[in-house]
């Protein structure tokens, strides 16, 4: 007899929908047959669970005529105005953010013109020409452009999590302008979005721009106003979970309510106050699973049932899904439901087994060792999941994670509980923003413990590092022995020596593995950035980053995986556009980069670059200016620029692999001598539409891999190219490039 029949029977839901959101339907169906059969097979043979697997089997059916229902019924309308070209309606949901060089917002579709009866009300993404376009939360937009499908131009996989996963269905971009109408009463779908928006900026008002985008990430799941380096600090400590709206933001507001109102008021006026929430922070995957679960949780008492916690998380799990079957896709989600169901399993034996080791008689002694053994049962339970996870989705894996969230988690319960009354109190009432620097001791502990904590050598890695991998796979042995008490009888000091041996180990052979490699890498959005070293010394080649600020915190980590911390010896911009340098200042302030050079530039002109230059100074960093042909050699590093009509032209040689990247066309015969030998070639999609590109590489066998950046709208202007492995580097993913020093032995990931 199964215990918990719906628990099951919504997992089993939701888990086909995920295999459907990215396996091949024949493939899919084909193993939905093999399983299906097993499941029979074994409801034969074991006769007392057959209700069970029955249960199971019909979860897996249902999923897969929903999700075939879904997709070709809901959303089978967009298929047919897929690379419609003409006149589009939206209506907006948010408020346009400027891009750079274009501006974006969110939207309803309304209609596509003459295809008209074929538009699905559906959520769209929209890119407008005009970067200062100011547009606001009910504003009808009637649009002269393109409108398409993600998967269309994006790979099945990407269009699926980026998009699909968060109910975006449609791109539109603008080409031939934009009208607005704005009415005079906004629809009230789209309160919460405004009033969001004044949470945000009685923040920015009263609050630093450092502080400001914190709380807005911590209180409304906002990541835009982070930096690079905070956002990095965050990934490597393993906090980025509180700049992501989920059950732990949930959590404070009902233990704050209640804790304000008492057990049953603040359990009633947690019901609406969550709803709110909900809507207020955007209704993420992550943020209606914690939500959903709250709430089956605060009700059960009136209808006489004990809450359970599973079948709490696996209801939630299945509305979301049923929603958006393409949500059970979704990171956030899967992370969120990963943690939540490791403390459901695990948070009370880990508390058990701590808490007998760390307690006392006194009462204050007492309290701190509670809370911390409350603290590192949550923070251990929720790991034991997220950590693969994490580990398959972004790589990386932090072994700080339970130092940093131990000795900062109060900070940040703190600050939500203080923030979700004055943030608003303040948006509301103005004159009442100064409230908001209570939260700001807080904020600033906590910012400040996880950048210092970030600088400590291997305080995270990326899963390329086969000896630390070794290592998390040894605590993950232990600890699910000690679960089982296979290991009980073993002195606790035994057990962490031996860590701290095997840890040591897996370092040292991971730095010696990496003073023999040598890496050239252009991490994702960060525009025309180039990073060049090993664990000895590493080179920086501009550093541009998308508007969103993101791609510095890309920079910063690929420093970190090529050196194990954070430090450049040698950072050259070839050009001051924003593309090139928009990172500068906080890298060199973030990386503490020993020497700026700035090539092919006049030097009236770089010395214009102000917050550059201040930051150079600040920071002790030598600068220098070349306006001619230079080379450098940073260790196994060597590097030669070569300006050109309006912009630099660059070769880097690391070991026995050589990168060029040209600007411009004439750069071509500039830098000919180094694209003769060189193995990755890097231009921007202007380059590549010309001709004599193509001609050009087709004459030169040697060049093994062509990129292509900056190409986000015109992808579909650009010749073929024969050995173009990546179009657009901020979408498409991280470039990397390995050899050992002293062989000819490459690979190229």
């Amino acid at each position: 007899m199964t215990k918990r029949p719906l628990a099951l029977f919504c997992c089993v839901f939701s888990l086909t929908l995920l295999l459907l959101c990215f396996v091949a339907k024949m493939a899919f169906f084909i193993a939905a047959g093999i399983v299906s059969a097993g499941i029979v097979i074994f409801a034969v043979l074991q006769k007392n669970r057959a209700k069970g697997a029955a249960l199971a089997l019909a979860a897996l059916i249902f999923a897969s005529a929903y999700f075939a229902l879904y997709d070709n019924f809901a959303m089978g309308g967009l298929s047919k105005i897929n690379g419609y070209s003409g006149e589009i309606t939206v209506m907006a949901t948010g408020y346009s953010e400027n891009m750079g060089e274009y501006s974006s917002f969110y939207g309803k579709l309304l209609s596509a013109g003459e295809m008209g009866k074929f538009v699905v009300p559906c959520d769209v993404e929209i890119s407008l020409n005009d970067a200062s376009s100011h547009i606001e939360p009910g504003d009808v937009i009637i649009i002269d452009g393109d409108m398409f499908r993600p998967h269309s131009v994006y790979d099945a996989s990407s269009a699926v999590r980026y998009y699909y996963s968060k109910g975006i269905f449609m791109k539109v971009n603008e080409k031939g302008g934009y009208e607005i109408s704005r009415p005079q009463r906004r629809p009230v779908s789209v309160y919460p979005a405004v009033f969001a928006h004044e949470i945000k900026e009685a923040l920015y008002l009263n609050l630093n721009e450092r502080e400001a985008g914190f709380m807005n990430a911590l209180l409304l799941g906002d990541k835009d106003g982070i930096s690079g380096k905070t956002y990095d600090d965050l990934s490597r400590t393993g906090t980025a979970h509180v700049a992501a709206v989920s059950g732990m933001h949930v959590s404070f507001l009902v233990g704050f309510l209640c804790a304000l109102f008492g057990r049953l008021a603040g359990s009633i006026i947690s019901i609406p106050a969550i709803l709110i929430f909900i809507l207020i922070a955007g209704a993420t995957p992550s943020v209606m699973r914690a939500g959903i679960m709250l709430i089956i949780a605060l009700i059960a008492p009136y209808f006489k049932r004990a809450p359970d916690q599973l079948t709490s998380l696996s209801l939630a799990l299945f509305i979301i899904t049923v929603l958006n079957p393409y949500s059970a896709a979704d990171a956030g989600l899967i992370l969120s439901f990963s943690a939540a169901l490791g403390m459901i399993l695990f948070s009370g034996r880990i508390l058990s087994a701590v808490g007998t080791r760390l307690k006392s008689e006194n009462k204050i002694v007492g309290a701190v060792c509670r809370f911390i053994s409350a603290s590192v049962s949550s923070t251990l339970s929720a790991m034991i999941f997220t950590v693969p996870l994490t580990a398959i989705f972004f790589e990386r894996i932090s072994l700080i994670s339970p130092i940093a969230n131990v000795l900062g988690i109060w900070a940040i319960s703190t600050a939500f509980s203080i923030g979700i009354v004055l943030a608003p109190l303040s948006a509301a009432f103005p004159n009442m923003g100064f409230l908001l620097c209570i939260v700001r001791p807080f904020v600033i502990y906590f910012l400040d413990l996880t950048g210092k904590l970030a600088l400590l050598p291997f305080a995270s890695f990326e899963t390329n590092s086969a000896y630390l991998v070794i290592f998390v796979i040894y605590l993950y042995v232990l600890f699910i022995l000690y679960l089982a008490k296979k290991i009980k009888d073993v002195k606790p000091y035994k057990l962490a020596l031996s860590v701290f041996l095997i840890f040591i180990i897996s370092v040292t052979f991971t730095v010696r593995s990496g003073k023999s490699f040598t890496n050239i890498s252009i991490p994702s959005g960060s525009g025309g950035c180039i990073i060049a070293g090993n664990r000895n010394a590493v080179a920086v080649i501009n550093c541009g980053y998308d508007s969103r600020k993101r791609g510095i915190s890309d920079i910063l980590s690929e420093i970190d995986n090529v050196r194990g911390l954070r430090k450049v010896e040698l950072l050259i911009l070839t050009d001051l556009d924003q593309r090139k340098s928009g990172g500068a200042e906080e890298l060199i302030r973030s990386a503490n980069v020993e020497e700026l050079v700035i090539t092919g530039v006049e030097r009236s002109k770089a010395e214009g670059a102000s917050e550059i230059l201040s930051a150079a100074f600040e920071n002790g960093t030598r600068v220098r200016y070349c306006s001619s042909e230079i080379s450098f050699d940073i260790g196994d590093v060597g590097i030669v620029s070569v300006p050109g009509e309006d912009r630099g032209n660059v070769a880097v040689k690391s070991g026995d692999i050589v990168a060029v990247e040209v600007e411009d066309g004439p750069g071509f015969d500039a830098m000919s001598k180094y694209i003769n030998c060189c193995d990755i070639l890097i231009i921007d999609s202007d380059t590549a539409k010309k001709t004599e590109t193509k001609k050009y590489i087709d004459k030169n066998p040697n060049i093994r891999a062509v990129v292509i950046k900056n190409s986000m709208f015109d992808k579909g202007d650009i010749p073929k190219i024969d050995r173009v492995i990546n179009i657009g580097t901020y979408k498409a993913g991280d470039i990397r490039l390995a050899a050992h020093k002293q062989s000819n032995r490459r690979a190229l990931q």
